[in-house]
Formats: C-alpha cells, structure tokens, sequence
C-alpha cells in the first residue's frame, strides 16, 4: 500500500508525464505541414478579417461562427505584428500565419478528447493512452484535414464532444443534473447548426433513433406516461439546442444576405441522385469510407460482440456514435459536392474517422489478448493500413487527381478511378518519393523517438489500467 509521500510523488509524476503529452501532441500538430489558407478558406478568412478590420458582414455562404472562433488567433498575430513593427503588408502575412493554424488547434482538442475519454471512461492507464493518441495523429484523417482553414474539423469537434456529454449524462453519481455538462451539451449541439446546417436533420434522427426504442421498452402506463419517460434531458436539451441551432443559422442569414432562408448557395443544391452519392460516400475509390476509413466498420464488431465489456458511457457513446456516422451519409447523398468537389478524401465524414479510431483502439484492448493469429494479423493490417491513408494525405493529397478535375470539371468521372486509390500513391515511384522526402516523415521519426521515451519512463503502473470515472 503506498503512503501519502509515495501517493504524492505518483500523483505529480503522472501530471508531468500528461503535460508531457500534451506537449508532444502540440509538437506534432504544429511540425506535421504549414497549414494554409485557400479554397473555401479564403471567404472564411476574408469574413473574418472584414469583421475585426471594419466591422462589416460579408455575404459569403460559410458561417460567420467558425471566423468568429478564430478571432484569438487574429488578434495574437495582430499583437505578434505590432510587437515587431511590421508594415501593413507584413501584418497581414503574419496575421494570417496565425489564423491559418486555427484547424492545428481544433486537431489538439481532438486528441486530448480521445485521451480523456479512454482515461476516464476506459479506466486506461496513461501508457495505452498514448499509444492511441498516436494513432489517431498517424491512421486517421485528422492532420491532412486539419491542414485548411475549414469548418469541417470545428463542427466534428462540436459533435463529438456533444455526442460524448450526450451518453455522459447517466454517469452522474447525484439526482441533481450536472448543470455544466447540461450547458456544454446545449452549447456545443447548438454551434454545430450554423457552422454546417445538415446537421439538422442529422441531430433529428438521431434524437428520434434513441427516442422511439426508449418509448417502445416503457411498456407500463399511458402514452403520456410513456412518452413522459422517454423525454429524459439528453433527449430534451439536444432537441431544443439544434433547434435553437437552426434559429441562430436563419438570423444570420437574415443579417448577412437579407432572407432567412438565403444560404448564399445560388446554383447549388441537393440535386446529385442519392444512389450515386450514398455509393460514392460508401465506395468511391477516391472518396468512400470503405477505402479511406476502414476503421470505421470496426465499430459494428465492437457493439455486436463486445459491448457488455464496455463502460456504461462507451457503451452508450459506441451505439449513438454509430447512428450519428449511419444518418451523416445519406444526409450528404443528395448534395451536388457528395465527394467534397476538389479536396482530398471524404471532407464531409471527418467524423467517421474520428469515432473509427476510437472503435479500433477499443477492439483491440478486447479482441488482441484472446484474438488468434488471424485477427491480430487483421488488426496490424488495419494499422499499416491506416497510416498509408494517412501518409498519402498529408505526402501527396489530392495531387494525382487534379489533373483529371482540370480537364473534367462539371463531371464526377474522376471520382470512380481507381489510379487514384490514397493506397495507390505507396506503388509509385515518384509519389513514394514525394511522400518520403515529405517533412511530416522527419515529424514522424522524432515523434516515434519522444514516444519510446514516454513509454519508458512513464509512471511506474503504466501497465495497469483504474475503474472508470464519470465524466464531469
């Protein structure tokens, strides 16, 4: 049994060893590429700049939220420029130098969500942890989308950290609602409307795929009675928030272009055949989830077979996440850009890959230690897997595709070639090349380094996992 003395020194051991990760994930965030602002970036940026400069709205179609959010970053780099003297000129440069980082930010707040959760939730041990977290940053979609000045890494951050409060709320010890975890959970669902308003009917499935099982289960009593039961406050504030959310979203547009209903999307619609775009989102080769986030089918093992192995809040998290990722797709299916137009991999289901790391790292805690040699060997594949995914994103991007989008561009024929496979990139030389001289790969070397040393001199129960906490 330790005794206080001992308890202390562990105890400021491991917020050392956490201060340590955090820095080691902001270092690979911050080294893995330049970051930039271009594409859809730029009406983003220049809302912003308006707005902080004088004072004015633009009528561009994003959001003025995500801007909004980066406004810190821009008033850092404006501090940053005014420290040194700068000229106009150089002001702006080093303005947006900051600005540009916003989606590196969003990226940290990822991770560290991950690490809490299988902290806390998972009663995982820091060493585990960390080994996942370094999953996430090198087998998922997270850096090379987090390289653009875009909402897509926001939004998902909202709705994770939603998603999460969401199944949470069952872990509290007490009668009383915890009102902070209400008010982030109003708050966070809420934002994610205006920043991208098909969540909407998103947020209403997946209200009502929870609602109606719990209303069927509550056999006992009236109607009233029943639907009284089922309308418990997770249900309730993620109802009121996204509708709130939608409120929000037609007063901005009533501000910005003058209608409610004007998203600023003239020409633009849902007009793609929903066939096409729910198969191209599954099975595109240079799009579909099959091909760039494999990991994400790992969540129907984990809730069919492992799910009683799992937390109160995992479990729930696993099963509402799931639905969340099912109703995502067919909402995208019929919008004219399916695949995102010129970007690489599927823009819209950056969600996808979030939750299908947690899944994976999940399967492989339960399934490695009594799997055979056949599931471990299909785990390790899902790995390598995952991190040629990766590597392609971030080494080569979207690159062998743009010439076939120069010369087809009101056509989705590029997006059913199957030369343009992310895995495709790893059999050409000149590709392989690219990827290798890359500066992520000196990133990833020095990364795996820190990561031994983190592992080696982590706390002294490294190996041990502790019970589940709620998540407060």
């Amino acid at each position: 049994m330790k005794t206080a003395q001992q308890g202390h020194a562990y105890s400021s051991r491991t917020r050392t060893y956490a201060a340590l990760f955090l820095v080691w994930v902001a270092l690979v965030l911050l080294f893995s590429d330049r970051g930039r602002i271009e594409g859809d970036g730029i009406p983003r940026w220049e809302a912003l700049d308006t707005l902080l400069t004088t004072g004015r709205l633009t009528a561009d179609k994003y959001s003025i939220a995500q801007p909004l959010m980066a406004a810190p970053l821009y008033w850092a780099g404006d501090l940053h420029a005014r420290t040194l003297g700068s000229t106009p000129e150089e002001r702006e440069h080093i303005i947006r130098h900051w600005v540009q980082r916003f989606n590196k930010l969003m990226a940290f707040f990822l991770v560290l969500w991950l690490y809490l959760l299988l902290r806390r939730a998972a009663g995982w041990s820091p060493g585990p942890s960390l080994l996942a977290a370094g999953f996430f940053l090198f087998g998922s979609l997270l850096i090379p989308h987090a390289r653009d000045f875009y909402s897509e890494c926001l939004w998902t951050l909202l709705s994770v950290v939603s998603l999460t409060l969401f199944c949470s709320r069952h872990d509290t010890p007490s009668a009383r609602p915890d009102i902070r975890m209400a008010t982030a959970l109003f708050l966070c669902t809420l934002l994610t409307i205006p920043l991208n308003p098909l969540l909407l009917p998103v947020w209403g499935m997946l209200v009502a795929g929870v609602s109606i099982p719990r209303f069927l289960d509550a056999t006992a009593g009236s109607v009233r009675e029943r639907f009284v039961r089922v309308m418990k406050p997770d249900v309730l504030l993620t109802g009121i928030a996204a509708c709130a959310g939608a409120g929000l979203t037609l007063l901005e547009n009533r501000i910005r272009r003058g209608a409610p209903l004007d998203f600023g999307y003239p020409g633009e619609g849902f007009s793609a055949p929903f066939r096409e775009g729910f198969i191209g989102q599954l099975g595109s080769p240079t799009r579909g989830v099959i091909f760039f986030i494999p990991v994400f089918f790992c969540g129907f093992i984990l809730y069919g077979r492992y799910r009683d192995r799992l937390s109160p809040t995992l479990r729930r998290l696993t099963g509402v996440s799931l639905l969340f990722c099912i109703f995502l797709v067919p909402a995208y299916s019929k919008w004219h850009a399916w695949h995102g137009a010129w970007y690489w991999g599927p823009r819209f289901l950056l969600p996808l890959s979030v939750f299908g790391t947690l899944y994976f790292v999940l399967l492989v805690r339960m399934a490695w230690p009594a799997g055979g040699a056949w599931a471990r060997a299909g785990l390790i594949a899902l790995v390598a897997c995952s991190y040629m995914i990766y590597k392609a994103g971030v080494g080569i991007g979207h690159e062998p595709l743009m010439e076939c989008l120069q010369q087809y561009p009101d056509s989705d024929f590029c997006y059913w070639q199957w030369r343009f496979l992310p895995q495709a990139a790893w059999f050409n030389l000149h590709d392989l090349e690219k990827m290798l001289t890359h500066r992520s790969t000196a990133v990833e070397a020095v990364s795996a380094v820190l990561l031994i040393l983190l592992l080696r001199y982590g706390p002294e129960d490294a190996g041990e996992t502790t019970p589940p906490t709620p998540l407060h």
